[in-house]
């Protein structure tokens, strides 16, 4: 098979900007990206753009709404924001605020071949910092019922935990979280996550809660200590091999300067029977925070900061003479197949309820690997997740068709509109982006960057103002709106329309999309573009309003709204 080229970028991506291709993996493209409003406002963003095999797959892409309508409702400083999940031309993606740092995978690779250890306190701050976010994600619940959303990562992994440049610790990468509540569950008996970061339940494809994400983080809790791989494994029948070989090591069994109360910390949280772990993320990050305030230690974020540059500037330790990678990889693999000799896992089958009591010593660890990819599918055994820290691009054929660049008028009115499905009401700077940002995102790619001249954003501008006269097209009155606020600088104006009418309409229509039954509030809508709002009482006639900005009035709080408020179910007044 050919090799298919790479999209050229910049590119347009609705009201994004594409600049770099940073990943790709089984299920989607990870991309560096920006986004443009009025009056020269931009924000680096992270687009992750769904394959379009998936993107044809209804469960999939109903699964994939779930997720964001609970991913984009988390707000906490450790976890990364998502911004929103959107529909581009039937291209689904995932848009999230661009972090600048890097992964604890990164970490534990440059300091494990400079040799350069992590103190054990910022070890267990690191942990602490995930913990918290963990709880506050765990104990979320449903704004509507109140009720516990249930919420599990189940890919807690040194991917998916960035460290920024000021030592802020941040989970990434909700995509396969988990909620009770949701209508698509993942089926019993299907695996999700990363191989080697998974607890015994959810190895073995067993019904989890919370504390498999502690699991989790207990294994990399003893990754930063060691610095070694505690399941050095591409797969989960791997790693079933290796825990059922032996108990988890002590993390002071392989560095010595490890506490033994560090090491009841990460034990317990390591423990095969869930009743032996921590019961909560909360009780987890107690616990640390608790063992690093008894010894004395202050755990800051620029002092997390520091040592990191310290790793950062510490030159390429040389080879040691001591057991080398391969020697490593030789032990590992020749335990693995006594291991294979003694028991096969079976198709489905149960943990362990402990390790094996009467084991001669603890199963070999293994050095930070360099990166080995393995093919990933989804709801396979070792299916991967993908994430900012992944560099390869991967074979082409798995890579989705390319973006294409504007290079005609005609192209440019004719590109796809952009339809958000879930949106983080928490981002106040994403009331100033709508539609705008389509065309700025256009004229980006164009070489007409906002910060080169009104005269060349006008001349950008006016193409589109000729190409919608000439050419007729739907959105010829948005796009004009769009064109006026882009050349004078204003910003986007945005309303609300509210539907009350008794008894509650069968259907709303607006713009002509179907919005469903039931008296609704619609949010950020655009007062300067033409509106239809069609609403079909029970029984009765549609109602027909065609909206301009006049018909949006001040609000009580200040905002404009159009209100649609007629009682039909009421007796008709008597005459005079």
């Amino acid at each position: 098979m050919t090799d298919s080229p790479a999209p050229k970028l910049p590119a347009p991506f609705g009201k994004y900007l594409l600049t770099n291709l940073i990943a790709v993996g089984g299920m989607a493209e990870v991309y560096r990206a920006k986004i443009f409003g009025a009056s020269g406002f931009e924000k680096d963003m992270v687009v992750k753009r769904i394959l379009p095999r998936y993107a044809q797959n209804p469960s999939f892409v109903q699964m994939l709404i779930d997720e964001a309508k609970i991913a984009v409702s988390l707000s906490h400083g450790n976890i990364v924001p998502i911004y929103e999940l959107g529909e581009l031309d039937g291209s689904y993606y995932i848009a999230m605020e661009f972090v600048e740092g890097r992964t604890i995978l990164d970490v534990l690779r440059d300091a494990h071949s400079k040799k350069v250890p992590i103190s054990w306190a910022h070890c267990l701050g690191v942990a602490a910092e995930v913990a918290e976010g963990l709880a506050y994600a765990h104990t979320r619940t449903d704004p509507q019922t109140g009720r516990p959303l249930g919420l599990i990562h189940r890919d807690i992994n040194p991917r998916n935990i960035v460290i920024t440049k000021g030592g802020e610790v941040k989970i990434l990468d909700f995509g396969i979280a988990r909620a009770s509540t949701k209508r698509h569950q993942t089926q019993s008996g299907v695996i999700k996550g990363t191989p080697g970061y998974m607890s015994p339940e959810q190895m073995y494809g067993q019904p989890i809660d919370q504390r498999s994400d502690l699991f989790c983080v207990g294994i990399m809790l003893f990754e930063l200590l060691t610095l070694r791989r505690l399941f050095p494994v591409w797969d989960v029948a791997e790693m079933r091999l290796v825990y059922e070989a032996g108990p988890v090591p002590a993390p002071s069994s392989v560095t010595p300067s490890v506490p033994a109360e560090v090491d009841a910390v990460v034990m317990k949280a390591l423990a095969p029977r869930i009743e032996d772990r921590f019961q909560s993320a909360g009780e987890f990050e107690e616990a640390l925070r608790t063992t690093m305030a008894r010894s004395g230690l202050a755990v800051t974020a620029s002092g997390l900061a520091r040592a990191l540059q310290a790793i950062d500037d510490a030159p390429v330790a040389r080879a040691s003479t001591g057991i080398s990678t391969d020697a490593d990889g030789a032990a590992f693999a020749a335990m693995l197949k006594v291991t294979a000799g003694r028991s096969s896992p079976s198709p489905s089958p149960s943990p362990p309820s402990s390790p094996r009591a009467n084991s001669a010593s603890p199963p070999p660890t293994q050095p930070m690997p360099v990166p080995r990819e393995a093919p990933a599918v989804i709801d396979a055994p070792h299916s991967f997740v993908i994430s900012l820290a992944d560099s390869p691009l991967g074979p082409p054929e798995s890579r989705a068709a390319p973006l294409p660049l504007p290079g005609q008028a005609d192209r440019l009115v004719s590109a796809p509109r952009t339809q958000v499905l879930a949106q983080n009401q928490a981002l106040e700077w994403s009331q100033n982006v709508g539609n705008d940002a389509e065309l700025l995102a256009i004229a980006k790619a164009m070489g007409t960057a906002p910060g080169q001249g009104r005269r060349i954003l006008l001349v950008a501008a006016a193409i589109v103002a000729v190409a919608v006269v000439v050419g007729g097209v739907a959105f010829g009155g948005e796009l004009t709106a769009m064109v006026g606020r882009a050349v004078s600088g204003r910003e986007q104006t945005l309303g609300e329309i509210v539907v009350k009418i008794r008894p509650s309409p069968d259907d709303i229509v607006l713009d002509g999309k179907s919005r469903g039954g039931g008296n609704k509030k619609f949010k950020n809508i655009d007062v300067d573009v033409p509106h239809r709002l069609v609403v079909t009482p029970k029984g009765m006639d549609p109602i027909v309003q065609e909206l301009m900005r006049a018909d949006f009035k001040v609000a009580d709080d200040g905002g404009l709204a159009f209100t649609l408020d007629k009682d039909f179910a009421a007796p008709p007044a008597p005459p005079p």
